[in-house]
């Protein structure tokens, strides 16, 4: 079979073409992202009083804001609250949060139903056991001028509400294990913060290198010192290791000697 040769060119400027759109979407869905990602952190989200919650679709208490860490997710009435929700997911995620980081999260989730009762339906199916804030004015929204993107309306927010990571765990686990190893790296960085360092040992690469320190906790914001008295083996540059064995993270910090001796 014989295939006229514009019909082949007009296949792959019709490929091409193709390809420059999709390659042209993700341009475009990559710069959105950068976008919202550079606008959003740092912002500080107000949280609209004068709503009321629900919990299991009975009235109760809001959530408290005083913790070290939130999660705030909103969701507006458009489309399929049901798909949007994905609640079995966050129960997941919240059980997980109450496990490995108790007391250091707290969540909330506004939202602006179409049909209240449907919601209510929703969370009593699902056995959602998390009170819920029902936003029928919009108002977190509004006060906000939030994305109106349902990928960049989930926050990570520190306890002066201003936000450290967007994104929607349920719809990208990664964006979940991001929020847990920023909580867990900020949490473990104030604890270090809070507690006086204590030098442990320290260990040297050779017999003529002797340290000495002061083997008392050092409070925070007081300094040390370490002397370190070396016995060069003869003339010329020379470099010893000192290796500080300490109470923080990393838990060992490399020092270097280094001098030159003249004959």
């Amino acid at each position: 079979m014989k295939i006229r040769s514009n019909t082949i060119y007009r296949a792959c400027i019709l490929f091409l073409l193709i390809t420059v759109c999709i390659s042209c979407r993700k341009d475009t869905k990559k710069a959105e992202a950068e976008k919202i990602v550079t606008e959003w952190t740092g912002k500080e989200i107000i949280f609209p009083a004068d709503i009321h919650c629900t919990y299991l679709g009975r009235d109760t208490v809001c959530p408290d804001l005083d913790t070290p860490y939130k999660i705030l997710l909103y969701t507006d009435s458009t489309g399929c609250t049901d798909c949007k929700l994905k609640l079995y997911k966050w129960n997941a995620i919240i059980e997980e949060a109450e496990t490995i980081m108790p007391g250091k999260v707290s969540f909330h989730f506004f939202f602006q139903p179409k049909d209240e009762k449907e919601l209510k339906f929703m969370l009593r199916r699902d056995n959602f056991r998390q009170a819920v804030y029902i936003d029928s004015q919009d108002k977190l929204y509004r006060a906000n001028k939030l994305p109106g993107n349902m990928s960049y309306q989930c926050f990570l927010l520190n306890k002066d509400n201003k936000v450290l990571l967007i994104g929607n765990p349920t719809l990208n686990p990664a964006i979940w294990d991001l929020y847990k190893q920023t909580v867990m790296e900020k949490e473990s960085m104030g604890q270090e913060g809070d507690i006086p360092l204590l030098i442990k040992d320290i260990s040297v690469s050779c017999g003529c290198t002797v340290p000495e320190w002061d083997r008392k906790p050092i409070k925070p914001g007081e300094k040390t010192e370490i002397k370190v008295k070396v016995t060069p083996d003869g003339t010329g540059y020379f470099r010893k290791t000192v290796t500080v064995f300490c109470n923080t993270k990393r838990g060992a910090i490399p020092l270097s000697v280094k001098s030159t001796v003249k004959g």
